[in-house]
Protein backbone atom coordinates (compact mmCIF):
# COMPACT_ATOMS: atom_id res chain seq x y z
CA UNK A 1 0.00 0.00 0.00
CA UNK A 2 1.40 3.57 -1.16
CA UNK A 3 1.53 6.37 1.35
CA UNK A 4 -0.96 8.36 -0.39
CA UNK A 5 -3.67 5.26 0.37
CA UNK A 6 -2.11 4.86 3.93
CA UNK A 7 -3.13 8.15 4.85
CA UNK A 8 -6.24 8.05 2.65
CA UNK A 9 -7.14 4.86 4.48
CA UNK A 10 -6.84 6.07 7.59
CA UNK A 11 -7.65 9.51 7.14
CA UNK A 12 -11.28 9.41 5.35
CA UNK A 13 -11.92 12.99 5.06
CA UNK A 14 -8.04 13.29 3.15
CA UNK A 15 -8.01 14.81 -0.65
CA UNK A 16 -6.20 11.81 -2.17
CA UNK A 17 -6.61 14.00 -5.41
CA UNK A 18 -5.10 16.63 -4.29
CA UNK A 19 -1.74 14.43 -2.82
CA UNK A 20 -2.05 12.87 -5.87
CA UNK A 21 -0.90 15.73 -7.77
CA UNK A 22 1.12 16.97 -5.76
CA UNK A 23 3.07 13.89 -5.63
CA UNK A 24 3.40 14.28 -9.57
CA UNK A 25 4.80 18.00 -9.63
CA UNK A 26 8.35 17.86 -11.29
CA UNK A 27 10.48 18.82 -8.31
CA UNK A 28 8.17 17.93 -5.43
CA UNK A 29 6.44 15.06 -4.60
CA UNK A 30 4.73 13.67 -1.39
CA UNK A 31 7.68 11.75 0.43
CA UNK A 32 6.80 9.01 2.78
CA UNK A 33 8.40 9.18 6.46
CA UNK A 34 10.70 6.14 6.95
CA UNK A 35 7.95 4.87 9.87
CA UNK A 36 4.57 6.12 10.82
CA UNK A 37 2.28 5.01 13.76
CA UNK A 38 -1.37 5.23 13.38
CA UNK A 39 -3.08 3.93 16.72
CA UNK A 40 -6.08 5.68 17.52
CA UNK A 41 -7.04 3.56 20.94
CA UNK A 42 -3.26 4.81 22.23
CA UNK A 43 -3.84 8.16 20.70
CA UNK A 44 -0.57 7.67 18.80
CA UNK A 45 0.17 9.52 15.43
CA UNK A 46 3.78 9.85 14.97
CA UNK A 47 6.29 9.52 12.06
CA UNK A 48 10.12 9.06 12.22
CA UNK A 49 13.00 9.45 9.89
CA UNK A 50 15.85 6.96 9.86
CA UNK A 51 19.22 8.14 8.96
CA UNK A 52 22.96 8.78 9.53
CA UNK A 53 24.56 10.89 12.12
CA UNK A 54 26.25 13.39 9.73
CA UNK A 55 25.60 16.18 8.46
CA UNK A 56 24.40 14.99 5.63
CA UNK A 57 22.14 12.88 7.24
CA UNK A 58 20.71 15.36 9.67
CA UNK A 59 20.36 17.90 7.01
CA UNK A 60 18.09 15.44 5.00
CA UNK A 61 16.28 14.02 8.53
CA UNK A 62 15.50 17.81 9.51
CA UNK A 63 14.17 18.73 5.63
CA UNK A 64 11.84 15.99 5.50
CA UNK A 65 10.39 16.22 9.09
CA UNK A 66 9.78 19.93 8.03
CA UNK A 67 8.22 18.15 4.86
CA UNK A 68 6.25 16.37 6.76
CA UNK A 69 4.95 18.78 9.13
CA UNK A 70 3.83 21.30 6.24
CA UNK A 71 2.05 18.00 4.16
CA UNK A 72 -0.08 17.29 7.49
CA UNK A 73 -1.10 20.76 8.56
CA UNK A 74 -1.81 21.71 4.77
CA UNK A 75 -4.63 19.09 4.64
CA UNK A 76 -8.53 20.15 5.90
CA UNK A 77 -9.06 19.39 8.31
CA UNK A 78 -5.08 18.76 9.18
CA UNK A 79 -3.62 14.99 9.33
CA UNK A 80 -3.05 13.97 13.17
CA UNK A 81 0.71 12.84 13.08
CA UNK A 82 3.15 14.76 13.97
CA UNK A 83 6.99 13.93 14.89
CA UNK A 84 7.25 10.98 16.71
CA UNK A 85 7.96 11.38 20.67
CA UNK A 86 6.63 7.62 21.96
CA UNK A 87 10.30 5.76 20.85
CA UNK A 88 13.30 6.03 23.37
CA UNK A 89 16.05 3.88 22.42
CA UNK A 90 17.31 2.50 25.73
CA UNK A 91 20.82 0.99 26.95
CA UNK A 92 20.48 -1.61 24.26
CA UNK A 93 20.33 0.75 21.50
CA UNK A 94 24.06 -0.91 20.35
CA UNK A 95 23.83 -3.85 18.72
CA UNK A 96 27.28 -5.72 18.02
CA UNK A 97 26.97 -7.38 14.55
CA UNK A 98 29.74 -9.38 14.39
CA UNK A 99 32.95 -10.21 15.32
CA UNK A 100 35.82 -11.47 13.46
CA UNK A 101 39.06 -12.67 14.23
CA UNK A 102 42.18 -12.68 11.92
CA UNK A 103 44.85 -13.50 13.32
CA UNK A 104 45.88 -11.67 16.37
CA UNK A 105 43.70 -8.68 15.48
CA UNK A 106 39.76 -9.21 16.43
CA UNK A 107 37.25 -6.29 14.73
CA UNK A 108 33.82 -6.23 16.19
CA UNK A 109 31.23 -3.60 14.11
CA UNK A 110 28.30 -2.68 15.85
CA UNK A 111 25.13 -0.40 15.09
CA UNK A 112 24.26 2.11 17.31
CA UNK A 113 21.18 4.49 17.22
CA UNK A 114 19.29 7.59 19.30
CA UNK A 115 16.27 9.89 18.85
CA UNK A 116 18.46 12.94 17.89
CA UNK A 117 15.51 14.84 18.26
CA UNK A 118 10.96 14.53 17.76
CA UNK A 119 10.75 12.19 14.64
CA UNK A 120 14.59 11.87 14.14
CA UNK A 121 16.15 8.70 14.71
CA UNK A 122 20.23 8.47 13.79
CA UNK A 123 22.75 5.50 13.60
CA UNK A 124 26.22 5.22 13.47
CA UNK A 125 28.20 2.27 12.09
CA UNK A 126 31.12 1.39 14.43
CA UNK A 127 34.16 -0.60 13.78
CA UNK A 128 36.17 -1.59 16.65
CA UNK A 129 39.50 -3.10 16.32
CA UNK A 130 41.86 -4.55 18.42
CA UNK A 131 44.71 -6.76 19.42
CA UNK A 132 43.45 -10.01 20.75
CA UNK A 133 45.48 -10.94 23.94
CA UNK A 134 46.68 -14.24 24.15
CA UNK A 135 45.14 -16.40 26.94
CA UNK A 136 47.31 -15.67 30.20
CA UNK A 137 46.64 -19.32 31.80
CA UNK A 138 47.45 -21.00 28.81
CA UNK A 139 50.37 -19.48 28.36
CA UNK A 140 51.26 -20.02 31.84
CA UNK A 141 50.21 -23.51 31.32
CA UNK A 142 52.42 -24.05 28.47
CA UNK A 143 55.30 -22.61 30.11
CA UNK A 144 54.79 -24.52 33.22
CA UNK A 145 55.28 -27.63 30.95
CA UNK A 146 57.85 -26.93 29.44
CA UNK A 147 59.59 -25.99 32.46
CA UNK A 148 58.65 -29.80 33.97
CA UNK A 149 60.17 -31.32 31.16
CA UNK A 150 63.97 -29.35 31.17
CA UNK A 151 63.60 -29.81 34.97
CA UNK A 152 63.33 -33.50 34.23
CA UNK A 153 65.80 -33.30 31.71
CA UNK A 154 68.74 -31.86 33.73
CA UNK A 155 67.71 -33.90 36.30
CA UNK A 156 68.08 -37.02 34.61
CA UNK A 157 71.49 -36.30 33.97
CA UNK A 158 70.35 -36.03 30.20
CA UNK A 159 72.40 -33.25 28.33
CA UNK A 160 71.20 -31.37 25.71
CA UNK A 161 73.01 -30.57 23.19
CA UNK A 162 73.00 -26.60 21.94
CA UNK A 163 70.97 -25.74 18.90
CA UNK A 164 72.58 -25.90 15.56
CA UNK A 165 73.06 -22.15 13.64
Amino acid sequence: MNFINFLKENNPTVDEINLALQMNQPGAGIKNPDWMTHRPARAEFEYYEVKPNSKSGLAKGNAKILFLIGLCGSQRPPLPYIPGLMYFPGPDANVVLWTDTQGFVQTEVSLRWEREKPGLIVYEVCVKSKLRQLAPQKVKDAVDAAAVILMGLILSGVRVAPAAI
